[in-house]
């Protein structure tokens, strides 16, 4: 049997799409935000590989702990990546925790804490996942090689340059989530039902805030700039 996908797009310009298909009990889900490694601004290569890990380290009321014990009650499998033009968040798990999660995705992406400490840990992960690449020469080349065909920022490694992140501040890692958080599509896979669709319509008025908040920021424009270091 054929899924069923479904699109469906809110007052406020936020597109959900989802694909039906009642025979799981099981429901992915992902958000794709304006945050690419082309996106950024001079001097930033690999501030997706921190923010990524920062926005988790508290977010809303709760702090770190409290944030990831959420997370993990609901038995998420989280996943986040950072490609040249989107960083996407998303997590899998079972269909009748799908409205908690979103609450806590909304808190992640509108109200990260942001804690200074937080962020010098996440830099030390970005900067072991660069010194790693030496022990994997193959995905190492494969980089360059992608940073020399496309035409600069396209190119640029999601994983970073050490160079780059070593000089990265909190400041401005806090300013491109200030900046390029904007919400542009939620995709809903597997356990999607309409129950679901009336969520974001109006049973959950986190999920509106979520929705509305984000729409009132400008997509920014592409940031051009030359490279910094080799």
């Amino acid at each position: 049997m054929t899924p069923k996908t479904d699109k469906h797009t809110l007052s406020n310009g936020l597109v959900i799409l989802g694909e039906q298909m009642e025979q799981v009990g099981s429901v992915a889900f992902s958000f794709r935000l304006p945050a690419g490694t082309s996106r950024f601004g001079q001097g930033c290569c690999g501030a997706g590989a921190v923010i990524s890990d920062w926005v988790f380290r508290g977010a809303g009321k709760r702090d770190s702990k409290e944030l990831i014990e959420a997370l993990d009650g609901l038995g998420l499998h989280r996943d986040s990546s950072v490609s040249s033009n989107f960083m996407s968040f998303g997590a899998a798990l079972e269909a009748g925790n799908l409205g908690e999660a979103i609450e806590l995705y909304s808190d992640i992406i509108l109200a990260p804490t942001l804690d200074s400490d937080q962020f010098e840990l996440s830099r030390q992960l970005a900067l072991l996942g660069v010194a790693a690449l030496d022990d994997e020469p193959r995905q190492k080349v494969m980089l360059k090689l992608y940073e020399a065909f496309y035409p600069h920022p396209f190119g640029l490694p999601a994983v970073g340059k050490s160079c780059e992140l070593e000089r990265l501040t909190k400041e401005d890692a806090a300013a491109i989530v200030k900046e390029k958080f904007n919400l542009i599509t939620q995709e809903i896979y597997n356990g999607f039902t309409s129950n679901h669709l009336k969520t974001f319509q109006g049973g959950n008025q986190t999920v509106l805030r979520f929705t509305t908040l984000v729409f009132k920021r400008r997509p920014s424009s592409l940031v051009r700039r030359k490279p910094r270091c080799p």
